[in-house]
């Protein structure tokens, strides 16, 4: 292997340490780049690592405020808490989902000027969706300011309050001071302040977080429409590279091989799955390629209503256990819940499948078989 650059393959067994490398074919430089900014373009469509910060902070912020709302539901233990502390929680939620909102639209500004440069099209399509992100969505073009107030005064301040939902259910509700941000040291723009002159003194945050997310959504959707076209042009070199990297078992690959006089200077950039090629193409023929390639952002309920209710159950009884420890809170919980729904079943059928999920969870995330991690809370028979 006297050449710096080659395609190939590797290989790396279950307990192997390091990993076997074929060379089928030494490459120049030009070539290696060639290759290596092709599957660049490809993991910059399928991995999203900024956006899903982005969208992973706004499910836990939604997620606590249905925790929450859960809790009060069984019995108003909410106004139990300890507010002041989970108002702090709160905050340090949205400032998390403030930062990422900037995180993931300056990335992918600085991302598209790098890869196609200033003037381009593709910067152009980036600037007019997130144009038209800000014109249609009041919570954009809101909490555009909002995380600038944030970055420069602190989070913003906020409360909690219990209301009713049109269906009768009550609801852990969180708000923003109208009156505080409007006299803070801020200079709001023009759009900002009109939205805060026209809205009641507590502002209801959520519901602008979630018309934020919708024009978020509008810009990750044509950065994954520039991405995809990209993506496109750039199989038929990936195709070209695992042709050459040689039919035998193993991971199709470039490398940058260490030359004589180098040490532990291996690096190399594996080539995608043929399939997930086939996949693009595929897409890149319909009318709408981006619809191809992901799933709708809407999913459907996986199991029935009643199922949800049971789940929901669990869900409080569990809360309150985490909440307050398992002290009579819990017992007066659980006792709520049995004459609210006059049987057992809902709490246990609810039980069961949140320690199924979570079990399920574990074992994605520790590698262990779920009878094993079953199996440590069981007692053993010592005689």
């Amino acid at each position: 292997m006297s050449g710096e650059y080659a395609l190939g393959v590797w290989e790396q067994g279950p307990d192997q340490e390091g990993m076997d490398i074929t060379v089928a074919a030494e490459i120049g430089r030009e070539e290696f780049s060639s290759y290596t900014a092709a599957i660049a373009t490809y993991q910059s469509l399928v991995a999203r690592p900024t956006y899903q910060v982005l969208t992973r902070n706004h499910h836990r912020l939604a997620a606590m405020l249905d925790t929450y709302s859960n809790l009060e539901r069984i019995g108003g233990l909410f106004k139990n808490l300890d507010l002041q502390s989970v108002n702090s929680m709160f905050m340090g939620e949205i400032t998390n989902w403030l930062a990422s909102t900037r995180l993931y639209l300056e990335s992918e500004r600085d991302f598209i000027l790098r890869q196609f440069g200033d003037g381009s099209d593709q910067l152009r399509r980036y600037q007019s969706v997130t144009s038209s992100a800000f014109d249609t969505h009041p919570g954009y073009r809101f909490l555009y300011d909002l995380r600038n107030y944030a970055q420069h005064c602190g989070p913003p301040l906020s409360g909690l309050t219990i209301a009713a939902t049109t269906g009768g259910r009550t609801t852990v509700d969180l708000y923003l001071s109208r009156s505080h941000l409007l006299f803070a040291r801020f200079s709001w723009s023009h759009h900002a302040r009109a939205l805060l002159e026209q809205w009641p003194e507590q502002i209801s945050l959520m519901p602008l977080v979630d018309d934020a997310m919708a024009g978020l959504r509008l810009v990750e959707d044509e950065i994954l429409r520039v991405l995809l076209q990209r993506c496109g042009e750039a199989v038929s070199i990936m195709r070209d590279g695992i042709t050459r990297a040689g039919a035998v078992d193993g991971h199709p690959a470039v490398f940058r091989l260490p030359t004589s006089n180098e040490t532990g200077q291996l690096a190399w950039q594996t080539f995608p799955e043929t399939s997930a090629l086939d996949d693009i193409e595929q897409a890149l023929a319909t009318e709408d390629p981006l619809a191809a390639v992901r799933p709708p952002s809407s999913i459907e309920p996986t199991h029935s209503e009643e199922q949800q209710h049971a789940d929901d159950q669990a869900a409080a009884v569990i809360a309150t256990w985490l909440v307050h420890g398992s002290g009579t809170e819990v017992t007066d919980a659980i006792n709520r819940v049995l004459e609210q729904d006059r049987s057992i079943n809902p709490l246990i059928s609810g039980l069961v499948n949140l320690s199924v999920t979570q079990l399920t969870m574990l074992e994605r995330a520790l590698g262990a078989p779920p009878e094993d991690l079953l199996g440590g809370f069981l007692s053993r028979d010592t005689e």
